[in-house]
């Protein structure tokens, strides 16, 4: 939640006027601005000192530009920000936008950037947001370190007379992993049409939400290094999104960028936001976890705190550890090249139309459907979803279609940190011929406009090296409703087991109200097993849990799969706690879908002839009772009852 200090109900300089004193008698801007906090980023004086100090010409010139009256000085807003941070960049459109209404009104806008290793700062952040305002480059962090900035984006408000009137964020709209439809709280148009008006400003201070900023400190030196203790960490946990081009806002691939990024790693593995994973440790034991222990938390806080040692690198592959491992022992990779894909070379890829997703906003699910023309069945044994711009696919799904369209069935769903979908040695799933493929992408803005053409990629196994067949339950509560205003909404489905199956995955699926998921399995002896528990629900990473050996489920186990829903004004994730929520595509509507991939325990297609149900034996539909009494689906036919 966004924590609101209101300092004084009444008008006050923050500090400003005990640092600068103001020839009133000058008119130029220049001269109006010069005695302004900017004054620290000049080099070529002392910034702490008082009398009559001047901005730098360039940068007074360049505000002087798009000052309407250059008679008087201007409010000035300063956007401290940085191109590579995705609540940055997702601020940066709406700045713009007030730069541009306020530049006839006094106000001018000044960018200030934090320098970044490649030395590209300035340049990235006025090419990558179009920005045609002032821009000051903070090379020294002189800026930062006058005004105690540690996070960005961090807007500073100075009124005419040089005195810091607001400071803190730009909104509401977007905080770590939230992103509303629109602002429920405009404290920068606030404050700065308060000073425009000449009225009180009600909130002069709120806590920025972004990326922490690391700032040069000194340290005490410990025995950590960079190559041999911290970079094992980040390429096993870490780079697999955040590399050049990935989804990732940023790249953690040298030794330079973990150390920009060092404070921010801290923070998120602090608060376990990173490395996104959320199931409880408790209960399961996946394959793919992607979780720190309290031993190597340690020794990223250490290092950090130690000063950020480099070390001796003593090979590439010390920085720089392979990045997505398959569990099967079919494709392996080695390193990670962003142009390849993970499974191999597929053997079909079916590519999207480029869809244009625009800088802000909530993007709505996108759908195409590819008809393969396959005129015998095919065994897929393995499938990925790979985005030609993976900054902006937040997930994706793809589903199988019958000929008629009236009925699907779910192939793979693989988001944000989630690798294909790999089925384990001597399985595969069924493509039957002239059934379909279905595309589903969800794209998330990142502050400028994309584009994205996302293709599927299939790789195929003959018939005869198929053992068992994959296939998936699927429990879907259409008939889903959360009241507006509940906090605390409970769903639960079961589905009956008719033989013994072998559990191989699970993937929840829920939107923005989603609070909690949990399976449980109940055994024909009434024991009761916990498969999976997600007690923090986070929109931003639909996980497919994928079990390091398979679970048996004896026939008449029961599987229930439990949710809860938070549609209160309590959730920061909640679009509108005011209305009752229904199942839909949208991701302002709500899911309660309950994927789970099994085989069958006894089955063994190969010392088969001929399969002994036809498809669509196999894969019927089935009624479940939902926990309303009303009716939703189970999907898979003979596995269920």
């Amino acid at each position: 939640m966004l924590r609101i200090l209101i300092l004084s109900n009444r008008p006050s300089a923050i500090g400003i006027d005990a640092m600068f004193r103001r020839d009133r008698n000058r008119t130029s801007v220049r001269s109006a601005i010069g005695v302004l906090v900017l004054v620290c980023l000049g080099n070529s004086f002392d910034s702490r000192a008082a009398d009559h100090q001047v901005l730098p010409g360039a940068l007074a010139d360049r505000i002087a530009s798009v000052t309407s009256d250059p008679s008087g000085a201007p409010i000035v807003v300063v956007f401290y920000a940085r191109p590579n941070c995705r609540i940055s960049a997702l601020q940066t459109p709406r700045v713009k936008q007030l730069a541009q209404q306020w530049r006839s009104r006094g106000v001018s806008v000044v960018a200030v950037i934090p320098p970044r290793p490649d030395g590209k700062a300035v340049e990235s952040f006025r090419v990558g947001h179009e920005w045609t305002d002032a821009i000051e480059h903070d090379v020294e962090f002189q800026f930062a370190e006058r005004f105690d900035c540690h996070v960005v984006p961090e807007v500073l408000v100075f009124d005419r007379q040089g005195r810091l009137r607001y400071r803190g964020a730009v909104n509401d709209r977007y905080q770590l992993g939230v992103q509303q439809p629109e602002a429920k709280h405009r404290y920068l148009v606030d404050a700065v049409e308060s000073l425009i008006e000449g009225q009180t400003i009600a909130i002069e201070q709120t806590e920025p939400i972004g990326c922490r900023l690391r700032r040069p400190r000194s340290g005490e030196a410990n025995r950590l290094t960079y190559f041999r203790d911290v970079a094992p960490i980040i390429g096993r946990h870490c780079q697999s999104c955040h590399q050049p081009g990935m989804s990732g806002p940023f790249a953690l691939t040298s030794y330079e960028e973990v150390v920009d990024w060092s404070e921010m790693i801290c923070e998120v593995v602090d608060q376990g936001l990173m490395p996104p994973w959320h199931a409880n440790p408790k209960y399961g034991d996946f394959s793919n976890a992607n979780v720190l222990s309290s031993q190597q938390k340690k020794i990223l806080k250490d290092w950090v705190a130690g000063g950020c040692v480099r070390g001796t690198q003593v090979s590439q592959s010390t920085s720089r550890q392979p990045l997505v491992r398959m569990e099967s022992d079919r494709w392996e990779s080695d390193r990670w090249e962003s142009d390849r894909w993970e499974i191999g070379e597929p053997d079909a890829v079916f590519t999207s139309a480029e869809f244009a997703v625009p800088a802000e906003g909530i993007v709505e699910y996108q759908y195409e459907v590819f008809d393969p023309g396959f005129k015998d069945e095919k065994w897929i044994a393995a499938v990925e979803i790979k985005a030609s711009n993976p900054a902006v696919l937040h997930h994706g799904a793809v589903n199988l279609v019958s000929p008629s369209g009236n009925s699907s069935i779910r192939l793979s769903g693989q988001a944000v940190g989630t690798p294909p979908s790999v089925y384990p040695l001597d399985t595969a799933k069924r493509l039957p011929p002239g059934w379909k493929l279905e595309l589903i992408r969800h794209y998330q803005a990142i502050g400028s406009e994309q584009t994205d053409r996302t293709s599927i990629g299939l790789k195929f196994i003959d018939r005869r090296d198929v053992k068992k067949e994959v296939e998936t339950i699927a429990m879907l509560d259409f008939t889903l409703m959360i009241p507006a205003g509940v906090e605390q909404h409970r769903v639960e489905m079961s589905t009956r087991v008719r033989e013994d199956l072998l559990l191989i995955s699970m993937y929840p699926h829920m939107h923005y109200r989603g609070r909690d998921f949990r399976y449980v399995a109940t055994y024909p002896d009434g024991r009761q097993q916990i498969l999976l528990d997600v007690p923090r629900w986070d929109f931003n990473w639909q996980h497919r849990y994928q079990l390091r050996e398979p679970v048996r489920l004896p026939a008449g186990t029961t599987l229930t799969a439990i949710a809860h829903y938070d549609n209160s004004s309590n959730n920061p994730f909640n679009p509108d706690p005011n209305a009752d929520v229904y199942y839909g595509p949208d991701s302002t509507d709500e899911m309660f879908n309950a994927f789970a991939d099994i085989v069958s325990a006894d089955q063994d297609m190969t010392s088969l002839k001929s399969r002994s149900l036809a498809w669509l034996g196999n894969n019927g539909v089935v009624m479940a009772a939902s926990i309303l009494g009303l009716l939703s689906f189970a999907f898979i036919g003979r596995r269920i009852a």
